[in-house]
């Protein structure tokens, strides 16, 4: 009966560390939120910007709502990042319609699990349309703050082109914003948890 029992403890110890093995693994290939961008009260990222009218930009996320969504500064203004299945959708107050009725709008959505092209619609003024999404492969990048590794993903839209570098545990670690006459391009400098 003893041989038996130590037996089924080991077989049963065995399933569970088999069990928690995939569980690990699927998280891992899927990438939970906080494995690509670390969302947590207080995490800021500053960087170093190229092109803008400023020469600095700072991501400061300031606290998570009920629904899940974090509360950030963005740059000069509100944000808000919403977690989703594939990744995150960062959305923005933007006045749309023709009186500008404040709204918040997708800005960009970044999906490092899922297809590799999707649509996120969004609007700017009256206008609504299709951000164009594609995640893009692999490239090691160089910033101040350092070497990464980093998950191309692109959006397009309406002549812009909005293209994220991000690195597994930093988050975005370069974004570079075309428009047909401009473009800005934000460097990371450092990164606080």
């Amino acid at each position: 009966m003893i041989v038996r029992r130590d037996w089924t403890q080991r077989a049963m110890t065995g399933v569970l560390a088999a069990i928690l093995f995939v569980s690990a693994m699927a998280i891992s290939a899927h990438g939970a939120p906080d494995a690509w961008i670390p969302l947590q009260d207080g995490a800021r990222w500053l960087y170093v910007v190229d092109g803008g009218t400023a020469k600095s930009a700072t991501i400061l996320v300031k606290s998570r709502a009920a629904d899940g969504a974090w509360a950030v500064a963005w740059g000069t203004g509100p944000a808000t990042i919403v977690p989703s299945e594939n990744g995150v959708v960062v959305k923005v107050i933007r006045g749309v319609g023709v009186a500008g009725t404040p709204r918040s709008i997708p800005m960009a959505d970044l999906r490092w699990t899922g297809d590799d092209h999707w649509k996120t619609n969004t609007m700017s003024g009256c206008i609504q349309y299709a951000l164009e999404c594609s995640r893009e492969g692999t490239e090691t990048l160089t910033v101040p703050a350092g070497t990464y590794s980093c998950l191309k993903i692109t959006n397009k839209g309406l002549g812009e082109t909005d293209t994220y570098w991000l690195a597994r545990g930093i988050g975005i670690v370069q974004r570079l914003y075309k428009e047909p006459n401009r473009e800005e391009k934000w460097a990371l400098k450092k990164f606080a948890p």
